[in-house]
């Protein structure tokens, strides 16, 4: 695979991307965990999370460009490395970046409790010792 087989695009290059290319042409794949999935989706994509994808990267269709995302861009350029390591591939692999956080998402709980865990780590790390 050559570097410029896949590439970074934003929300408003993915809107543009869609009205251009028919479905058939282009497949939108999400890599976050299951659980983010059922509370929120790009209607038309498959869940594909990134645990699984060296397992699964077969399923993915061998003449279609392939569009991963997550909420930040990291898990789906994680994804679209994997892809690319794959040379029987012919096809780009995008990364959507910041694909969800530009969405009104409600967090799902572990990633709140993920949150507070953080933030009582840095509260504590400021307090003075007893």
């Amino acid at each position: 695979m050559q570097l410029d087989d896949y590439y970074e695009m934003n929300m408003e290059e993915f809107r543009k991307f869609r009205k251009e290319k028919t479905e058939s042409e282009y497949l939108v794949v999400d890599v976050r965990f299951p659980e983010e999935y059922e509370e929120e989706h790009i209607p038309g994509c498959v869940l594909l999370p990134l645990a699984e994808i060296n397992a699964r990267l077969t399923e993915l269709p061998a003449d279609k460009d392939i569009i991963f995302y997550c909420h930040s861009g990291k898990r789906s350029r994680t994804a679209s490395l994997f892809a690319t390591s794959v040379p029987f591939f012919q096809k780009k692999y995008i990364i959507l970046k910041a694909a969800l956080s530009l969405l009104p998402i409600k967090p799902s709980p572990i990633i709140l409790y993920c949150r507070f865990l953080i933030l009582i780590q840095g509260f504590l790390s400021f307090s003075e010792p007893l």
